[in-house]
């Protein structure tokens, strides 16, 4: 027979989770029961480091909702970041605005805001040189949502960026 404490607790595998802005699957997230709600039980910080790393390495150009994601990760105002680049408030604005479609800033800026993201996560030396190269020439754009999965701490082994 279960507990009363088994029965308001379930592990989930592959949990669509929205957090972020846009769709990123968890590879196991732990859920426990608040009434009649399911509500999701993750260590937030550490998603939220791990989706931004997975969004600056991203193969691709970045959509208008990770560009926010990353602004907000940064904890950037929009005239903060704006500022950083030499650009307006608005045109940061109209960069987040296009959603999911391709934010449309200048490859330079991207690839820096991309590396103020990593050494931001503490990004070695050496692996920031390597991301500084793969950097060099802008991705293609990608056709549709790209699919984020990860590994929440203590969850079962996922490929980052899937």
């Amino acid at each position: 027979m279960k507990t009363k404490a088994v029965q308001n607790r379930k592990t989930v595998t592959n949990y669509h989770y929205h957090g972020c802005g846009f769709p990123v699957e968890l590879g196991s997230a732990s859920l426990f029961r608040v009434g009649d709600e399911w509500v999701l039980e993750i260590p937030y910080g550490e998603v939220e480091r791990a989706v931004a790393e997975a969004v600056a390495r991203k193969p691709a150009r970045l959509t208008g909702v990770e560009a926010r994601f990353l602004r907000q990760f940064l904890e950037r105002s929009l005239q903060g970041l704006a500022g950083r680049f030499d650009y307006s408030a608005p045109a940061v604005l109209k960069w987040e605005r296009r959603g999911d479609a391709p934010a449309g800033m200048h490859w330079p800026v991207e690839k820096d805001l991309r590396l103020m993201v990593l050494e931001q996560l503490g990004s070695t030396p050496r692996r920031f040189l390597a991301d500084y190269r793969s950097l060099a020439t802008p991705p293609e754009e990608a056709d549709g949502p790209y699919p984020y999965k990860i590994t929440v701490p203590g969850g079962t082994p996922a490929d980052r960026c899937a």
